[in-house]
């Protein structure tokens, strides 16, 4: 098979359009995505250093300054694992927190709204949380501020996305607040957060990475 000039107008064009620079929001999504699940084919790391590597990767991607993923672990409680962007105080404190898969399916203790199947955004104004878990945000005392917009998350708001298993159990979930803009995420991220829970769930359950974690 003949192989045509590199340095032709064609090739030169072809060049340019297939760039392995991402040329938008997308495109960076894909990357960032490829190298995750390039980085845990290697198998050398942990569930625990492998969900750290996530909330790095949706802190780089996304507008939120606040990334908490909690795990369901051996012992089948839940706790938070991984954390970015909270202050030392409001860290120590969700470190603390163990969550029974009872408090994980309480929906009257933590209300929240369901915009997809596996996804929810608890509202202040719900009160989703404990007495004494106001220690577990970056800024309580901003707790209860008038929402600017309906547009506008506000300290007390989040967004769950849920990390299922085969069996659409909950093995874990990635919450996200604080954005950057102060504004709930486009429907495009909510998407692009949703495929992240499923790859990493599928990593975190698949045989390889399981044998090599129980050696």
């Amino acid at each position: 098979m003949g192989r045509r000039a590199t340095d032709s107008k064609e090739a030169r064009f072809l060049i340019e359009r297939y760039s392995p620079v991402p040329g938008n929001e997308d495109e960076k999504a894909i990357e960032a995505l490829e190298s995750l699940v390039s980085h845990a084919k290697t198998m050398s790391q942990s569930p625990h250093t492998f969900l750290h590597e996530v909330a790095r990767t949706i802190y780089r991607l996304f507008e939120f300054k606040e990334i908490a993923i909690g795990l369901r672990e051996k012992d089948g409680m839940y706790r938070y694992i991984a954390m970015m962007g909270f202050r030392d105080e409001a860290e120590s404190a969700r470190k603390k927190i163990v969550y029974t898969p009872a408090d994980m399916a309480d929906t009257k203790t933590w209300p929240g709204t369901r915009i997809s199947k596996v996804t929810f955004i608890h509202f202040f104004e719900d009160q989703a949380f404990k007495e004494g878990e106001e220690g577990t945000y970056n800024r309580p005392s901003m707790m209860g501020i008038s929402r600017p917009s309906l547009e506008n998350m506000i300290e007390g708001d989040n967004i769950e996305v849920g990390i299922q298993g085969p069996d659409n159990d909950l093995i874990g979930w990635m919450e996200l607040s604080n954005p950057r803009d102060g504004k709930f995420p486009s429907r495009t991220a909510i998407k692009w957060l949703e495929l992240i829970s499923i790859i990493t769930a599928s990593i975190l359950k698949s045989k390889a990475f399981q044998r090599e974690q129980a050696r």
